[in-house]
């Protein structure tokens, strides 16, 4: 399933972060350094939302516990979380811009 994002992503700026909500998923739309990251938009540490988290280098620092996580692929680079999340294919078809879920 696709979720159309064109119109969250037209007026994103450098170093903005957009929250959707769509069928169950909650996605955080990410514009960083130039590129769009669509990830998991809670904490897998203690479903805290990363909304609010500091964007530097590639990664997502939760407000919370401080917990980081790489933009491309969701893997943990600093504890407390141990869990990964989820990152979603952001797809370019036919003049749209979707979110692969």
């Amino acid at each position: 399933m696709n979720i159309e994002i064109d119109e969250y992503i037209k007026n994103l700026k450098e170093g903005e972060k957009k929250l959707i909500s769509q069928d169950n998923y909650r996605i955080l739309l990410i514009n960083h350094n130039g590129k769009i990251y669509a990830i998991d938009a809670f904490c897998s540490h203690e479903d805290e939302s990363l909304q609010d988290g500091f964007v530097d280098d590639g990664c997502i620092e939760c407000p919370k516990h401080g917990a980081k996580f790489d933009l491309s692929s969701g893997m943990v680079k600093a504890l407390p979380a141990v869990k990964p999340i989820k990152t979603y294919n952001i797809i370019y078809e036919n003049d749209k811009c979707y979110v692969s879920v």
